[in-house]
C-alpha cells in the first residue's frame, strides 16, 4: 500500500494446502474403499457414484466445464 498499489481480495480467504493434500488424499481413499466394496458384493446399481468419485479425482468435472452464472451473456438482440 506504500507505493501507491490497492491490494483487493474478494473473499479475504487463504487456503490451507496442507489441508487440501489430507482431503484430497483422504477422498481417494474413500474411493478406492467403495470402488473395491462395488466389485465384491456385485452392487451394479452403485456404478454411478463410483464413476462420479473417479471422475472428480481425474478432474473431468472440473470448475472451468460448469459455465458461470455471475458473468451476463452476450445476446444478440435486433431492434427494428
Amino acid at each position: 500500500m506504500a507505493d501507491g498499489e490497492i491490494q483487493f481480495e474478494l473473499f479475504r480467504y487463504d487456503p490451507n494446502l496442507g489441508a487440501a493434500v489430507f482431503f484430497v488424499i483422504l477422498f481417494t481413499a474413500a474411493s478406492a474403499l467403495h470402488t473395491y466394496q462395488y466389485y465384491v458384493t456385485k452392487t451394479w446399481f452403485f456404478t454411478a457414484f463410483v464413476v462420479g468419485c473417479w471422475c472428480k479425482l481425474s478432474n473431468i468435472q472440473s470448475p472451468m466445464n460448469i459455465p458461470s452464472l455471475t458473468r451476463r451473456s452476450q445476446s444478440k438482440s435486433s431492434v427494428s
